[in-house]
This record gives C-alpha cells, structure tokens and sequence, in this order.
C-alpha cells in the first residue's frame, strides 16, 4: 500500500518587520518540503545582516522542521497500529508523535535565546521556546518558561490554551508527569482557568489514577463560575469514578431536570427512603426523553430489583452515567447480565481500574454457569481492561483462553496480543508461532494483519 506523507510545519510566527520576506518566502520553501533551500536562504540573509532577528528566528524553524520532516518521513515507512478491540474496523493512524533529541534541540535554543537578548518582547520567540522544550521532552524547562512568556503575551494571545497544548506534547510523548507538571505551573499562572482542572482530572482518570482524578474534579467544581464544559466533564467523570455526590453537584448546575433523574437514581441504588420523590418532581417537569420512561417503570407499583425488570430498562439506553447506576443496583440480583454490562460499560468508557474490579467481582460470583460466547466476552474484555492498564502478564491468560474461540475477531486479538507480548520481550520465534495461526487470514481482521505485518519484522 502506498504512503502518503505529509510534513508538519511547526513555526515560530513572527510580528512583523522589514525583514517580513525572510519569513515568507522561508516558510514556502518549508511548506513545499524544501527544507534545504530554505536553510541556504536564511544563511544568505544572516550573512548580509547576522543580528536580524526574524532570520536569527527563521534559522531555529529550519532546523526544527528540517528535523521533523526527516524523521516524519522515516516513521511514516513504520506501521502505527490501532490496538483499541473497539475500532474494529481502523487497522493503523497516522505516524506517532516525534521527539526532538537533545542536540538538536539545543541549537534551535541557542538560536533564540540569543534572539531574545536583541529583542526580549518577542512572544513569538517565547511561545516557540516552550513549544521546542515540549517537543524535546524538557518538562522543567517549559514550565520555567512559561511564566516569562506570560509577561510577554499579548492580551488576545489566548495563552493558557496554548500552554496545555504545549503540555498535552509532553503526554503525547510519554511523560505524563512532566504533563501534569506543565498542567499545574499554567493553572498557577491562570487561576481563574478551571477547565485546566477539568482538563487534569481527566488525564489523571485515563491514566488509571483515581484519587487523583476525584481531587482535580471536586477542585474543579469550586468554581461557581465553572462553565458547562467543566460541568458536563465532571458529571462524566464522577459517574465513573463512583463519586456521585460531585456528580450530582455538576449536573445540578446544568440545564435542565435531568439532575431529578440522576438524583432519584443516586437514592435509589444506595437505598435510601423516599428516592421516589426526585423522580416525581422530574415527571412533573415535563421531559421529553428517554428518562420518562426510565421513571415511570421504577415508580411501577410492581416494580422489582429483578433481571426481567433490568431487562426492560436495559432498552432504554439513558446514557453511560444513568446506566451504570442502573448496573450497580441491579447486580444485586446476582444475575450475569448486569454485572457483564457494568464491568464492559467502565472498559468502553477507558476507566480500566473499575472495569479490572468489577471483572472480577463477576468472575467470583458462586455457581457462575455461562455459555461459552459469554465466558468469550468476559475474557475479552477483561484482558484488555488489564492490558491498558499495562498488567500484561496477567492478561495474558486471559488472552489464551480466547485461543480456542469461535469468534475470529477475538482470537485474532488473542494470538496478537500474546504474540506481541513475546515479541517485545525478545521472543521471536514464540512470538510467530502465535501470529502465524492467523496471519493467513489477514483480511478477516484488523488483528491478523497485524500478525500478517510482523511476520517478517527483525
């Protein structure tokens, strides 16, 4: 299959000046991937004039994206897979992010350091040093500059999106902590940015990290002026996590009467006296959706805690935060069902910590006789529940019951993940014997034709 490559230009954008040709014509060249020719212009103009700043600038961009369009061009020759078991049908994404090494990095800051002893208010040049220093993984380094570069922002530079973008590079690449590092020293510069708390509350949460995520939520939710974006992330996030009351506290402050719902909900599954009563007041609010009748069969005078009434809501599909309430409750019946949906509910929405608890719950539960595409799907998603958890010893067992699967897609998965586990320990040849049991079915699955594809890697 033929690749496409497309450089990425990253640019300093500079005021502008006399010297606005360098910039421009400069930029083309690195636009159309000439990266040489564009490098031989700026030497030129430094040349004739070795203290402008704009080429003293435009030098550290070519070095920069002369880098970049290199090694994008070499990694777009490498397959970046899609492991996710819920994309099925998306085999690989574009190229992973690219780290800029030490020395190169070093010359481009050479460069515009010394640029900004010409001219210190440069905020181009300030914005492009905390983009190289996340680039380059250099987290102290960005968070020292960021408040310099604050005292030389414009009023309309919108900084504190910038900055988390430059802290979202950090754990693209692999350093969460630098991120969060990054995270806090913006927050510490932009107080009144709750969404940045929001924004770490979610990170924390995707990263396993669930105390930390409850505490950057319920920081979050002190804002009273916490916009609805920062409200409805909090709502999703204490749904997950279990926390209900910060859950409910962001809903509340939502439009509409779903907050009656939810809180109805909340009472119900921690069984407290008259948990009734929230759900009358949102019937009388007159909703026009798929709570309605959520309400009216819980309020049914024949209503039970049992698997046919579970079966009967299940249908409704509320939503993610409203069904798993509905989950945990009706997992006292003891049935599968609603235990399998709780443990699969928090796997599809990445909270894999829950997901690994409740998977086991389940598998504990006594006289657990299941067909066999059951025991498939448990296994399924509980190996990748502790796969992206990065617990891949234990799922792999998990992974080899699914060998003997009748569905195809999951033992293509299993013999991928085995396979690729082997591999990455040194493995090899254990690692083929895997990803040829498949490998000649690669247009069956995403996961054969990974094993199709590494067949022959060295």
């Amino acid at each position: 299959m033929k690749r496409v490559f497309i450089p990425i230009i990253f640019l300093v954008c500079a005021v502008g000046s006399f010297s606005q040709t360098i910039i421009e014509d400069a930029t083309s060249l690195m636009k159309a991937g000439m990266l040489g020719e564009a490098e031989d212009l700026v030497n030129r103009y430094l040349m004739q004039d070795p203290i402008n700043v704009d080429a003293i600038m435009m030098k550290g961009n070519v070095i920069l994206n002369k880098y970049l369009y290199e090694q994008q061009a070499q990694a777009s020759l490498l397959r970046n897979f899609v492991e996710d078991v819920y994309d099925v049908g998306t085999v690989e994404r574009g190229s992973p992010p690219i780290v800029v090494p030490d020395s190169v990095a070093a010359s481009i800051e050479r460069l515009w350091l010394a640029a900004l002893k010409l001219d210190p208010e440069r905020e181009d040049i300030q914005l492009g040093l905390c983009q190289l220093y996340a680039l380059s993984l250099q987290a102290q380094k960005l968070s020292a500059r960021m408040p310099i570069a604050k005292q030389h922002a414009s009023a309309d530079a919108d900084l504190p999106i910038q900055l988390a973008n430059y802290a979202r590079y950090l754990g693209d690449r692999g350093d969460f902590d630098g991120m969060i590092a990054a995270y806090q020293q913006d927050y510490q510069l932009f107080p009144s940015q709750t969404g940045l708390l929001s924004d770490m509350a979610g990170e924390f949460f995707f990263d396993g990290k669930l105390d930390s995520a409850r505490q950057y939520l319920r920081l979050s939710l002190r804002d009273k002026n916490a916009d609805q974006t920062v409200l409805g992330n909090a709502f999703y996030l204490g749904s997950l996590l279990g926390d209900y009351d910060s859950a409910l506290s962001a809903i509340e402050r939502l439009p509409g009467a779903d907050h009656l719902l939810y809180d109805g909900l909340v009472k119900f599954v921690k069984g407290e006296k008259k948990w009734q009563k929230p759900l009358e007041k949102y019937l009388e609010s007159g909703p026009d959706s798929t709570g309605t009748a959520l309400a009216y069969l819980l309020l049914a005078d024949t209503f039970q805690v049992n698997l046919e009434n579970y079966l009967s809501l299940n249908p409704l599909d509320p939503g993610d935060a409203f069904k798993i309430l509905l989950q945990e409750k009706f997992r006292e019946t003891g049935d599968f069902l609603p235990y399998f949906n709780a443990a699969e509910t928090y796997c599809f929405n990445k909270c894999y910590t829950r997901a690994d608890e409740a998977f086991k719950l389940l598998e504990r539960q006594p006289n657990l006789d299941l067909e066999t595409a059951d025991w498939d799907n448990v296994n399924f998603y509980h190996a990748w529940s502790l796969h992206q958890l990065k617990h891949y010893d234990e799922a792999l067992p998990l992974f080899e019951k699914l060998m003997k699967s009748e569905d195809f897609y999951k033992k293509s998965a299993a013999c991928w993940f085995i396979g690729k586990r082997h591999f990455d320990l040194g493995q090899k040849v254990k690692a083929r014997d895997y990803f040829s049991m498949v490998a000649g079915d690669a247009a069956l699955s995403k996961y054969a034709t990974f094993c199709w594809e590494y067949m022959g890697v060295e």
